[in-house]
C-alpha cells in the first residue's frame, strides 16, 4: 500500500477506467501498468522513457559523476526530503525513521540509511 495524493489517484481511477475499456484483464494479480498490447511494463522500458523525458527536460548532471540522474534517484530524493522536512518541523526523526523505513518496503533501518546518504 502506498498512500498517493487526490490528483494522483484521479489520474490512477480514470486509467482504470480506460484500462477496462480495452478489455485488459481484471484479475488481481495480473499486472495493472500495461503496455498497449497488454504486457507487463518492464523496468528497462521505465528507464528508457524516463532517460529520454530526462533529455528533453534538460536534466543533466554537469559535476562529472559518472550517472545521470535515474528514476531510482527520485525514491532517494523522496527518502531524503522526507526526512529533512520531519527536522524542519521538530518531529522526533528516530521515532519516525521506522516508520519511513516501512513505507519504503525495507526491512530494516539500515537499508532506508543507505538512502540517505
Amino acid at each position: 500500500m502506498v498512500p498517493l495524493g487526490k490528483e494522483l489517484n484521479d489520474v490512477i481511477a480514470e486509467y482504470a477506467e480506460q484500462r477496462k475499456g480495452t478489455g485488459h484483464s481484471p484479475n488481481s494479480d495480473a499486472p495493472f501498468f500495461v503496455t498497449a498490447l497488454g504486457a507487463r511494463l518492464g523496468r528497462r522500458l521505465l528507464e528508457r522513457n524516463f532517460q529520454r523525458l530526462r533529455t528533453q527536460a534538460g536534466v543533466r548532471r554537469e559535476d562529472g559523476a559518472r550517472y545521470q540522474p535515474r528514476l531510482h534517484d527520485l525514491r532517494h530524493a523522496a527518502a531524503v526530503h522526507r526526512l529533512t522536512a520531519w527536522y524542519r518541523e521538530g518531529q522526533d526523526v528516530q521515532r519516525l525513521l521506522p516508520l519511513l523505513s516501512t513505507y519504503l518496503g525495507h526491512t530494516s533501518i539500515a537499508c532506508t540509511q543507505i538512502y540517505l546518504t
